[in-house]
């Protein structure tokens, strides 16, 4: 037995039922609840099958909108795994700068450990003492420089032509 037949055969025996107390009751005399009953009877089915496709037509809508929002998950959870993907190969490739770095710093980290003295042995920087030096002998030099212009240079173009040289 099919759903609709079993439908169809609940409504007549609620119907029955209500006629079987109406008699006992004594409410037939007038007929209305007769005609009432045999009314119901006839349009139960056409009613049930209205009823039935409203419902199936909401249920219809719900589905097709549920279907769109699965299709929506769908297409989110799509981009979602792309943009995975792109973050973990961005974290790999950070990961590889990461470990190119770390080398770098460790380089770093030994050349800060040698001594002051190795670098400038290296590179030819002079201590500041032997700047200051430098600076003593250039000045040193220069007063030597100023004396032998004035008094040799200076001198012979007047000893040897008699005039004087700027």
């Amino acid at each position: 037995m099919d759903v609709q037949t079993r439908l169809q055969l609940n409504r007549i025996s609620r119907v029955l039922r209500t006629l079987a107390f109406e008699i006992t009751a004594g409410l037939l005399p007038g007929g209305s609840t007769a005609s009432r009953i045999v009314d119901e009877l006839l349009q139960a089915p056409k009613r049930d099958v209205d009823e039935r496709i409203s419902k199936i037509d909401a249920a219809r809508e719900n589905l097709q909108e549920a279907l769109a929002a699965i299709d929506d998950l769908k297409e989110n959870a799509e981009e979602s795994q792309k943009e995975l993907k792109r973050l973990q190969i961005s974290l790999e490739q950070n990961e590889v700068r990461k470990g190119d770095l770390l080398t770098d710093i460790e380089e770093l980290k030994r050349l800060g450990t040698i001594s002051q003295n190795t670098i400038r042995r290296a590179f030819g920087i002079p201590k500041k003492w032997q700047v200051y030096l430098g600076y003593l002998v250039s000045f040193l030099v220069g007063i030597a420089t100023t004396f032998f212009y004035d008094f040799y240079l200076k001198g012979l173009p007047t000893k040897w032509f008699g005039w004087v040289a700027f």
